[in-house]
């Protein structure tokens, strides 16, 4: 019998102190009896050294107030689950939840509990959190920008918005400064300031305090305390730092975004970086509603010149209605970048919006119930996450890609590519973010071609035709993939059998935001194909697409046969 207790005893401490999970047992209102090994290494401490130690020496100070409450509530109830921040011995905070149940120990009472750490967790729930605002900020204020709503007004209202943030960790004080036409800062809009701040920087030369050091090096500048930077001092001013950032547009400095905080606040590259891509959303806003005031000069400028002209000389109608036509031309063609703007954002919006949601909802659910599920269902959740993760990436990169190669940056960078490898990523790709939802049958031939090409363009394009083909197919539907090698040029050809493009919808499937009318409820933003054609184009290449309604779609694209020198 002593040698069974002696075998069942170390079979208990052997799983006591394999757990990964943190144990303790204290006395009620005492100190730790027993801690295993996972313990001592999180909390970094030695065994005997927790040994005089209680629940109240681990917890940070704050949390530390609530441990007889909670003993209180074990041996009332029996148990208690609660969350908690523990501190380690070098000063690290420990985020866990906590599992605590009254037993009997050896004839005497004690409570038992099951520590798990759950600072990952914490962590990626805050980030997500933060992002989300981020996007929310930057769509609300390109919704708002489209709107009539004067600059002026536009700028009080963004930098109440700004500072308003909640994970922001400034002061609920900040202006937006821009720059004249002497080169000098006004402000233009301010939050929290006292009127003696906003009368001594009404306006601000280069070089002068914090936001003309900015105006002057067009770089960002943190401070956490006054210092010999802050030339502009008045009675009675409080220790302060600031976060200032300059408001860029092609190298030049259309204002700064200050913002304050607390003296020595610590730097957060976080935040900086949130103020630097609301300072870079303000700049495109900026120009566009200055280029809004000049067009609306120029027009005022070109119908007194009409009206002059038009009393002044008859002989010359013809002329001024062709200036009218033009300037009617110029107008239409901006409502339509306008609608295109609108639709963009829009859509844009809207899908992101469902990835963002499913993650946020998977993060509580997970929170809430992931202590009570097992393994299996944890990692549904966890690939769900991971889908809406990547689709939100592949939303990014198309979103970017366009902007690019509107704007003319998207450069295209030739190397030599192996063309199979590059074909098996993009397959790998799409099995990544779809599953094995399509069998892709792949053949290349030959079967090792090497051309120079741009492989992040070309993979592009695959991975948009290859994502139709997998997203138009019935579920374990066959999708044919051959490239062949033909004297000059290397063809793709990408074959489903899913529900195809009616036939009035082909000489259009290449436009922006352009979808089929029978894709019904599948998701998408009409943005694939038109980025599959530029890639294409840039590669000096062609792309031909046959389709029949409920029989399938063969997409062909040919690029020329670049061979590498030796």
């Amino acid at each position: 019998m002593k040698e069974e207790l002696t075998k069942s005893e170390d079979k208990f401490r052997m799983i006591f102190n394999k757990s990964r999970d943190e144990i303790f047992i204290h006395e009620i209102n005492g100190n730790f009896i027993e801690v295993n090994q996972m313990a001592c290494e999180m909390l970094e401490y030695s065994h005997e050294e927790l040994l005089q130690m209680g629940p109240e020496d681990i917890d940070d100070p704050e949390n530390a107030k609530k441990v007889g409450e909670r003993t209180i509530h074990v041996s009332k109830e029996k148990s208690c689950f609660f969350e908690t921040t523990q501190l380690s011995k070098s000063g690290k905070l420990i985020f866990v939840e906590v599992n605590s149940v009254l037993i009997d120990y050896f004839g005497r009472p004690a409570i038992l509990s099951i520590a798990r750490d759950i600072t990952e967790r914490k962590k990626l729930t805050s980030e997500l959190t933060r992002n989300i605002d981020v996007q929310n900020v930057i769509n609300i204020l390109l919704k708002e920008a489209l709107t009539a709503i004067p600059l002026d007004n536009l700028l009080i209202w963004a930098i109440e918005l700004i500072v308003s943030i909640p994970w922001l960790a400034i002061e609920k004080k900040g202006a937006i400064l821009l720059t004249n036409e002497e080169g000098i800062l006004e402000m233009k809009a301010h939050y929290g300031l006292s009127k003696h701040i906003t009368k001594t920087c009404k306006n601000v030369y280069p070089g002068k305090c914090i936001c003309g050091i900015v105006l002057e090096t067009k770089k960002q500048l943190f401070v956490s305390r006054l210092d010999h930077q802050h030339s502009v001092l008045y009675t009675d001013i409080k220790d302060h730092g600031h976060y200032c950032v300059p408001i860029l547009y092609s190298g030049k400095v259309l204002g700064v975004l200050n913002t304050y905080i607390a003296k020595d606040h610590a730097y957060s590259e976080f935040e900086i970086n949130f103020l630097v891509t609301v300072a870079n959303t303000l700049a495109g806003i900026i120009i566009r509603k200055k280029a809004e005031i000049e067009l609306q000069n120029m027009n005022e400028v070109l119908e007194a010149k009409i009206t002059e002209r038009t009393a002044e000389l008859a002989t010359i109608n013809e002329k001024l209605n062709l200036e009218i036509a033009e300037r009617q031309r110029v107008i239409e063609k901006e409502k339509e970048l306008n609608m295109l703007k609108s639709r963009f954002i829009s859509v844009v919006s809207h899908e992101f919006r469902t990835p963002l949601t499913g993650i946020y909802t998977s993060v509580q659910l997970f929170e809430r119930y992931g202590n009570k599920w097992d393994d299996d269902k944890k990692q549904q959740f966890y690939k769900d996450i991971y889908k809406s993760v990547g689709y939100t990436n592949m939303l990014l990169e198309d979103v970017s890609l366009i902007g690019r190669d509107d704007s003319g940056k998207l450069p295209f960078n030739a190397n030599p590519v192996f063309i199979e490898a590059v074909c098996f990523q993009a397959i790998k790709d799409i099995k990544a973010f779809h599953g094995e939802l399509s069998d892709i049958n792949f053949i290349s031939i030959p079967e090792s071609i090497e051309a120079i090409a741009d492989e992040s363009i070309l993979r592009h394009i695959l991975n948009n035709l290859l994502s139709n083909a997998v997203k138009y197919s019935e579920q374990g539907g066959q999708i044919e993939f051959i490239v062949k090698l033909q004297v000059d040029n290397i063809v793709f050809t990408i074959a489903d059998h899913g529900i195809g493009i009616p036939k009035k919808d082909l000489k259009y499937i290449f436009e922006t935001f352009q979808r089929a009318s029978n894709v019904g409820t599948t998701r998408g933003t009409g943005l694939g194909l038109s980025i599959v054609k530029r890639c294409v184009k840039l590669h000096n290449g062609t792309i031909k697409i046959k389709s029949k309604l409920n029989s399938g779609t063969t997409v062909i694209v040919s690029i020329p046969y670049i061979k590498p020198s030796s």
